[in-house]
């Protein structure tokens, strides 16, 4: 009588390769076991480099108190925007922005109708176990005004909530970002 030797399948062989890979990973993650508290005391001096914007995206990130940032934004047809953020609170961050179409051309430039605003209040500080929460609202959109839709060609985020997470590997800073927004316009 044959006896049959059992043969790894696909399946079992990336279960454990990918198990393989957690666990050094876990380990790489876990390797400084002080408590460290926030991406701040992970990073001192990399704490005004948190992005604000990942892309187009807002990110949990809130400018500390008493900082400002001037952002600019260029998009086709001449059109420009520029924003001024100001930390108000450590947690709470306020900005107004304004722009034209054609303001990089030969014809004469086409204001924006008003003045945009955000606010962003940071909800919980990030930790160990949970990441940054922050809530806002931002009313500003880019590209050209359509007036009979009372809005712009790429709408604003509304309201929205976001959540960020920063990992350590090796000394280098990994961020993941998520959220949800809703635009009432």
């Amino acid at each position: 009588m044959k006896t049959r030797r059992y043969q790894r399948g696909f399946w079992e062989e990336g279960f454990a390769f990918a198990a393989l890979v957690f666990l050094y990973l876990s380990n790489v993650c876990l390797a400084d076991t002080r408590r460290i508290d926030t991406p701040s005391e992970r990073y001192p001096r990399t704490n005004l480099l948190e992005p604000r914007r990942v892309i187009d995206a807002p990110t949990a990130s809130t400018l500390p108190r008493g900082v400002f940032e001037v952002d600019g934004r260029v998009y086709p047809s001449g059109g420009a925007q520029l924003a001024l953020n100001i930390g108000i609170f450590s947690r709470f961050m306020f900005g107004i922005s304004y722009g034209a179409q054609n303001l990089v051309s030969n014809d004469p430039p086409e204001w924006n109708p008003r003045v945009e605003f955000f606010a962003k209040f940071k909800i919980f500080d990030e930790n160990w176990y949970m990441p940054a929460i922050d809530a806002g609202y931002e009313r500003q959109g880019y590209g050209p005004y359509n007036d009979s839709l009372d809005r712009y060609l790429i709408k604003s985020k509304g309201f929205f909530a976001v959540a960020t997470k920063t990992y350590s590997l090796q000394g280098l800073a990994a961020g993941f970002h998520g959220g949800v927004n809703y635009n009432p316009l």
